[in-house]
């Protein structure tokens, strides 16, 4: 019987309309067209109602129908690409098995296969599939070893041997018939395959051993006689730098002796593994503390021609520092009643260990001694302050104080001299009473 990689898989036709021109009444009337033909049944396709009669266990037959039409056509129809077309085993779901387009006979027994067109056209197909042949038989072929997928233009190569497989485990070599698809691209001579032009052919092995025959197929490319020899590879990348959280694309192109060029898929690696990994063409860095620089090496082998090229980039370390602390350059311990100064500016020290100068916000914890305005401090009245510097940076913000002490510009202290003028028209002691008194108070 026909095995199912020897049927042709109809594809969808066009469903052409037929139009019978109506006798006219009279010499000026047009011509009335007739309706179009409309299906009125769905049939499965003669070969596919052949290769199920005739199928044993094991086999598997393409499901192809054909539409009828009114006028007696028969359109052939693949069930996927007709949507409208639903087909289904409906007696012996364990006999037969539908996989796409294709009904496989897993077991011996009766089955009943049934298609519908469009929820209205019905129709069925039932037969008895036969037991599997007495004793050992043939299940299946294959390639002792893989066929070459290339071949040269001019050039033979000679097809592996084919191992039967049996019923019963056991294998054994077999002289199949070769065939290839395609006569104009290549030829076969025994189990010899000559390269004639440029293209892809497929090449069947065909076995049979007692009535079953068995099939295995392979798909060689037949390339140009004289190939290009590979002279060197180029790696680019998409930057010259990458963010740790983010990735690099990168493209390495093979260059030939005869001047041309094409991408290739080299083998990718780090000259500091642990900064980074590939993935199809893609480099994914790893988390670093600090900005690393690493040489990405390409290895690219071709008709056993190895080259290589490197690339250096820079992995940026681009994770947020974190404020540490805060402190004050030289902050001043004094000023006078009414006098001004000028705060320092203040260093601040980062997770990462690094330091900046910056301006901090002052505060003044009792502004009727000491008073701030940006960075300027004012002496209001003796006493002592608490003088907060303050930063903030990414959401943290860091502090510290010094004391500062408002001194009364009159009073005495060390060195002072102090002058009190009492009234001339009042008397008493240190120049609160008497007729013109004067005092002079010198302290130690």
């Amino acid at each position: 019987m026909k095995k199912l990689s020897n049927v042709l898989i109809f594809g969808l036709l066009l469903i052409s309309s037929f139009v019978v021109l109506a006798c006219p009444s009279s010499a000026n009337s047009s011509p009335t067209p007739a309706p179009k033909a409309r299906i009125i049944g769905i049939e499965f396709h003669p070969d596919t109602v052949q290769e199920i009669s005739e199928a044993v266990l094991g086999d598997e037959v393409a499901l192809l129908f054909q539409l009828e039409y009114s006028n007696g056509k028969m359109v052939d129809v693949h069930p996927l690409i007709d949507k409208k077309v639903e087909f289904f085993v409906s007696e012996g779901t364990d006999i037969a098995e539908i996989n796409e387009a294709t009904v496989k006979f897993k077991k011996a027994g009766k089955f009943k296969l049934e298609v519908i067109y469009d929820d209205k056209f019905f129709n069925k197909i039932t037969n008895t599939i036969n037991s599997a042949p007495d004793g050992i038989y043939l299940v299946s072929i294959d390639f002792a070893t893989p066929p070459s997928s290339t071949v040269r233009v001019g050039s033979t190569i000679t097809l592996p041997q084919i191992k039967a497989v049996y019923s019963n485990g056991s294998e054994q070599t077999c002289a199949p018939v070769y065939s290839v698809n395609n006569s104009s691209l290549a030829s076969l001579n025994g189990k010899d395959l000559e390269g004639i032009a440029v293209g892809d052919v497929t090449v069947t092995a065909t076995y049979t051993d007692d009535e079953i025959t068995k099939t295995v197929e392979s798909i060689i490319s037949i390339i140009p006689a004289t190939a290009p020899v590979l002279t060197s590879i180029t790696l680019s990348t998409s930057a010259d730098t990458v963010d740790e959280d983010k990735t690099l694309t990168l493209t390495t192109t093979a260059t030939y002796d005869d001047g041309s060029t094409k991408p290739v898929n080299p083998t990718y690696s780090l000259d500091k593994p642990s900064l980074g990994s590939f993935t199809n063409g893609v480099f994914k860095p790893a988390s670093v503390t600090k900005n690393e620089l690493v040489k990405i090496t390409a290895v690219y082998v071709e008709e056993s021609i190895e080259t290589t090229a490197e690339k250096t980039i820079t992995i940026i370390n681009n994770i947020s520092k974190t404020l540490v602390k805060i402190e004050v350059n030289n902050p001043p311990s004094s000023v006078n009643v009414g006098n001004t100064l000028s705060l320092p500016s203040a260093i601040t020290t980062y997770s990462d260990n690094t330091t900046e100068t910056i301006t901090p916000h002052y505060t003044s914890s009792n502004s009727n001694i000491a008073s701030i305005s940006g960075k300027v401090l004012t002496g209001v009245s003796a006493g002592t302050v608490s003088v907060t510097a303050s930063y903030e940076h990414e959401g943290i913000t860091k502090t510290t104080s010094f004391d500062v002490t408002v001194k009364d510009s009159n009073s005495g202290g060390d060195g002072d001299v102090g002058f009190n003028f009492g009234d001339p028209n009042s008397g008493g002691n240190n120049g609160d009473s008497g007729d013109g008194g004067i005092e002079f108070d010198f302290n130690n």
